[in-house]
């Protein structure tokens, strides 16, 4: 069963967003649906972008995605809906992870936007 944390991202102002709460060594069970709003009115991504998304965990190591390790896309769009599915490699090191997503359409970058995990430790594995 997948659990989707949905928040709203307001593309025209920079406010911090409640992170979105998971437990270390989650996998396959996270979903982030990302509102993309622009002046409080749905954005619509545009058919034919792709996102790539970038993180950075509590002790510096990251990487970046647009595929699972399955091989399954990591986003999925609906209207002015950005579906991010959690890598595993996101929840491994408990603390705050910077999530940055990049909408790109052909070679040009049409948006960047940020929100933050917190990784809550998990009795029995190493922080």
């Amino acid at each position: 069963m997948i659990i989707t944390h949905q928040i709203t991202m307001e593309l025209n102002r920079s406010r911090p967003l409640e992170p979105v709460c998971v437990m270390q060594d989650d996998r396959y069970s996270r979903d982030v649906c990302v509102l993309l709003t622009l002046d409080d009115d749905p954005w619509p991504i545009p058919d034919g972008a792709r996102a790539v998304i970038h993180f950075e965990k509590a002790d510096g190591t990251g990487g970046n995605y647009d595929t699972l390790p399955d091989g399954t896309a990591a986003c999925s769009f609906s209207g002015n809906a950005l579906t991010v599915s959690l890598a595993p490699q996101t929840c491994t090191v408990p603390g705050a992870v910077k999530l940055t997503v990049t909408l790109i359409l052909g070679e040009k970058v049409i948006s960047t936007f940020a929100f933050y995990l917190a990784v809550q430790r998990a009795i029995g594995l190493e922080a």
